[in-house]
């Protein structure tokens, strides 16, 4: 328990040591879960993903999210790590043809949809480098490219627990790693942006800063990049 109240404690106040990552010169494989507590059938994608916790090319080759939707909150239990803004990123994913539903649970690799059998989205393409850096409570990103760039962010929770009283997982304790807890976006300048360092009431043994670029008005992913936050 203490070392859970000393996490958020330290993102509470903007203690966090400061650091610097860069992504590869290659496209990152970043893996988006939508999932819910209220689906039997996510325990077993969410266990799949949390794997990758100890993956030593976690950050580096493997970025993974786990996005929990808020459309399955009517129908027997209400998920506490459910974002109505979770679902929105769902659906205008379909809409823009990355897709070809709405649903759970629901992978997507770099923005692609992807049922685990096609093993070419998870070769590494040459790309440009993003970094990512927290100086003095300040989020700061640079894409390697010229154009026009969104930059997303989001903080991770991991070691997260919930026993779930009712609905299609009554009864089962669930863990999860990599939930986005907050999420946050802003237009590149000259490839560049800072954003405020993201905050969250949700006690999680650990945490991790994740970044991604897409073009403007796109929700394709180009690079991807990540840390833990210690």
């Amino acid at each position: 328990m203490k070392k859970i109240i000393i996490g958020l404690f330290l993102l509470s106040l903007n203690l966090l040591a400061d650091f610097s990552v860069m992504s590869e010169k290659k496209q990152s494989v970043m893996i988006e879960l939508f999932s819910s507590q209220g689906c039997s059938s996510c325990p077993p994608a969410e266990k799949w993903l949390n794997g990758f916790t100890t993956n030593p090319e976690l950050w580096k080759k493997y970025v993974p999210l786990s996005f929990h939707v808020d459309y399955w909150d009517n129908l027997g239990w209400k998920d506490p790590f459910a974002n109505k803004v979770f679902t929105q990123r769902q659906h205008r994913y379909k809409q823009q043809g990355h897709t070809n539903g709405v649903y759970t649970p629901g992978f997507l690799v770099n923005a692609k949809q992807w049922r685990g059998n096609d093993k070419s989205s998870l070769h590494l393409k040459q790309a440009h480098v993003l970094s990512l850096s927290l100086q003095n409570g300040l989020i700061k990103t640079k894409y390697y490219a010229s154009g026009e760039y969104e930059v997303h962010v989001a903080l991770l929770g991991f070691g997260l627990e919930t026993e779930v009283l009712k609905g299609e997982n009554r009864g089962e304790l669930l863990k999860h790693d990599f939930v986005v807890l907050k999420m946050n976006a802003s237009v590149m300048q000259n490839s560049k942006a800072e954003l405020a360092l993201l905050h969250s009431s949700v006690q999680a043994q650990r945490y991790a800063l994740v970044a991604w670029v897409t073009p403007l008005d796109s929700m394709q992913v180009l690079q991807s990049v990540g840390s833990w936050l210690d």
